[in-house]
């Protein structure tokens, strides 16, 4: 986590948006199934969230 956000990761991708390189709509597919396409939920299913005990 800390390596994504030492390179301005969300910066990086609002850029490439001004730039008319990306756009807001994606297709989640599993690479698993088949490609199927999925859905954000079932994308994130049984992800746990990082959490750093310091």
């Amino acid at each position: 986590m800390e390596r994504i956000e030492s390179r301005h990761e969300l910066r990086q991708l609002t850029y490439m948006k001004e730039l008319g390189m990306d756009n807001d709509r994606y297709t989640l597919i599993d690479i698993d199934h088949m490609d199927m396409e999925i859905s954000m939920g079932d994308a994130m299913k049984g992800v746990k969230p990082f959490v750093n005990e310091e």
